[in-house]
This record gives structure tokens, sequence and C-alpha cells, in this order.
């Protein structure tokens, strides 16, 4: 989808939105609650599915084509700056929580839920100074290549990949 595709179909949204609002004054409809733009969308077409001919759906299919030729080899990063016109904001590159749980299942892999919801599987073998318990202070940071790391109190490094 190009970006006038994509402009076109978030006015449509917009204006489909309004219209509903003003038909439906004391009514509101789902959708109307996503806080997300994308997903909002994607709400709204799935129901209110928009009625394309062969011809919008083959011009759908090569600007996507397109997009896809345009953005080949950028990082997820790099892509979402590209789409957001620079106005993309990575986010964090490290959390604190404390380990709320500890599960290891019977292949040995160690599963940690932290106070803030998120769980992590601990893809490396434990190391004494991988040692975690329930309440100890952790810190997930950005590693290289999109993985992350755990870091213990003992200020062990633990690679990590969040499940939930």
């Amino acid at each position: 989808m190009t970006y006038s595709s994509l402009s076109a179909a978030v006015l449509l949204a917009v204006m489909a939105t309004a219209s509903f609002a003003k038909d439906n004054s004391t009514a509101s409809h789902p959708c109307a609650s996503v806080a997300d733009s994308e997903q909002r969308l994607a709400c709204f077409d799935k129901a209110f599915p928009p009625e394309y001919d062969e011809q919008t759906r083959a011009a759908a299919r090569a600007a996507e084509a397109e997009r896809a030729r345009v953005e080949f080899g950028l990082s997820n990063k790099q892509v979402l700056e590209r789409r957001s016109g620079g106005q993309f904001d990575a986010g964090p590159t490290r959390i604190e929580a404390v380990v709320v749980n500890i599960s290891t299942q019977a292949d040995g892999q160690r599963y940690v839920t932290l106070d803030n919801g998120q769980v992590w599987l601990l893809t490396e073998a434990a190391s004494l100074k991988g040692r975690l318990s329930k309440g100890n202070a952790v810190t997930v940071k950005t590693a290289m290549l999109g993985t992350h790391m755990m870091l213990t109190p003992a200020r062990a490094s633990l690679r990590a990949r969040r499940v939930k």
C-alpha cells in the first residue's frame, strides 16, 4: 500500500466514523474505541468490508509489490521511520522490572515473568551468576541484531526472547 493509498484509506475511515457518529449520535461502534489508528482501520474494514472491483484489487497488489521492492533490505526500524516520515520513536532501549515468577520446563527452558506482565524465555544455559529468584530486580536491554539481554542482580547478561 502506498502512502497516498494509506492516507486515502485513513481519510475514508475518518469520514465513515464521522458519518456513523452523525447518523447514530447516541450509539458508538466498538471500533471507535480502538486507540491505534491502524488497528482501528482494520477493525472498521472488517466490520464494513470495502467493495473492491478486480481493477482496484490489481492496483492494490501492484502498489504492495512496489512497496515491498522499495523497502527490501531495510530493517523494521528503518521501515517504520520511512512510513512515519521520520517521526517514528523507537521507544525505550531498556526496561527495569522485578521477577515475579520463574518456571523451568522439562526440557530445561526457563521462563521469567516480570511484574509488568511480560514473559521472557532465557535462551541460554544458566550460569552461577545467572541465577534468578522471585523478587530480583532485572534490566532487559536491547542487544545486537534485535536480540535482548536480561541483566541479573549479579550483573550476568542472559540472552532472552520475549514470548508474551
